[in-house]
């Protein structure tokens, strides 16, 4: 049962609403806008009652604070999360792309360590592949599955100082790729030195 202060405050509500959309001159408006008056009135005498009864009131408005600091806190909380987490993230796009435009050349042994690995994720047997590293050439030597190459050729091509790959690579049938034991020691193939002839 509503007080007759609940009913005055909708009736309140409901002619301030009607009397605001009358200024704008749409009657259609005014036609929807009665009803949600009415409707936003009886909320906002309820309301009203909920929070401002005499026994329990003081209680729920207490309630209600605590929920909305607990609220803002949370939200003040994660915005600084996904800000902090969106700075990193622009930080490392730019130390990336100030890495790319660098014309400093990798030393080979570490460029090819690079390689080696990143070859286990997306390559089943990276023990049998052979890399070799030459002032930023790259050459894959050995034996890898059809649908493994392509991969691991990209995969290559995106680590930071390869500037040419140099596919050596025999396919094998996927049914008999599985069949090739995962060789215990890695031998890997230095570069060989260039000697120039004058």
């Amino acid at each position: 049962m509503l007080s007759s202060t609940s009913f005055a405050v909708a009736q309140c509500v409901l002619h301030l609403t009607v009397d605001l959309v009358e200024l704008k001159g749409k009657r259609l408006q005014v036609m929807r806008i009665r009803g949600l008056g009415l409707a936003g009135a009886f909320a906002l005498g309820a309301g009203a009652m909920y929070l401002l009864d005499p026994q329990r009131g003081k209680h729920r408005r207490t309630v209600i604070r605590d929920k909305v600091a607990h609220l803002y806190r949370d939200s003040e909380k994660s915005i600084r999360q996904i800000s902090s987490d969106l700075r990193n993230r622009v930080q490392g796009r730019i130390a990336t792309a100030k890495a790319a435009t660098k014309s400093k050349m990798v030393p080979d042994d570490v460029l090819a360590d690079r390689v080696r690995s990143q070859m286990g994720h997306v390559v089943s047997t990276p023990g049998t592949i052979q890399v070799i590293a030459d002032m930023g050439r790259v050459t894959l030597l050995g034996s890898v599955p059809r649908d493994e190459c392509l991969p691991l050729v990209k995969l290559v091509c995106s680590i930071l100082g390869v500037t040419e790959v140099n596919n050596r690579l025999s396919l094998q049938d996927p049914s008999n790729a599985r069949s090739v034991p995962r060789q215990a020691t890695q031998n890997w193939v230095q570069p060989p030195t260039v000697e120039s002839s004058s």
